[in-house]
């Protein structure tokens, strides 16, 4: 099974930054959130993976599958204990067990978790029907949603709209420490596709095949 880096490192990374940035990355927006009302936006720009294309971050997933998002929600996430001594590798070097303890709750990062049901498998060990969990970075969290500016966020879209529409979503993923799953990379792992199969990119760009030209290549690029 291929690990990720998980979210919380990088949600860590982010949360340093942000807390630099005095806040010159944040937007004040009113907007509801199911019960809680949003007053403030941070935007937040991850440093993911890149692979080239869809069809090459395909190839470096564990599980590849075409479905739609049932439901989402908020978590929290944070960054792991880290143990070294050398402060680049560890900002938690030198600091007391209750210095770590604070640092760890104040570098919390939201998340949102979809639940996404499977109709199709593309590569990896799925079977149709199945509903995986899928963590994204960005969410809401006390009056504040954080935005990361590469992410479609999947609780965005309904699965009866997309059904209407005839379009499904497909996703290459990885395992993250936690269990679930998450994308190899946020805009080349995130595509969709039409009802006659066409893939397209996340800005509606298409990649040139179809859901079974694509899974001719992937499966000549493992063999």
């Amino acid at each position: 099974m291929r690990k990720l880096l998980p979210l919380a490192a990088i949600a860590g990374s982010l949360m340093l930054a942000l807390t630099s940035c005095s806040g010159g990355s944040t937007t004040a927006t009113p907007q509801s959130s199911g019960q809680e009302t949003i007053q403030e936006t941070v935007h937040m720009n991850a440093d993911y993976p890149s692979y080239g294309s869809p069809l090459a971050a395909a190839a470096k997933s564990d599980l590849v599958v075409v479905g739609v998002p049932v439901k989402s929600w908020d978590e929290m996430i944070y960054p792991d204990r880290v143990d070294s001594d050398d402060p680049i590798k560890n900002p938690q070097a030198g600091l007391s067990e209750e210095e770590i303890n604070e640092f760890i709750a104040d570098s919390g990062v939201p998340i949102t978790v979809t639940e996404f049901e499977v109709t199709e498998v593309v590569s990896g060990e799925a079977k149709v029907g199945d509903r995986i969990l899928v963590d994204q970075l960005g969410g809401a969290s006390g009056g504040v949603t954080y935005d990361e500016e590469n992410t479609t966020n999947m609780r965005n879209f309904s699965a009866s709209t997309l059904r209407s529409d005839k379009t499904r979503i497909m996703l290459s993923l990885g395992e993250n420490h936690s269990g679930r799953r998450e994308l190899v990379n946020p805009e080349e792992g995130f595509n969709f596709v039409s009802t006659t199969g066409e893939i397209d990119t996340v800005d509606g760009k298409s990649i040139g095949k179809t859901i079974k030209s694509f899974k001719k290549s992937l499966n000549k690029g493992n063999n």
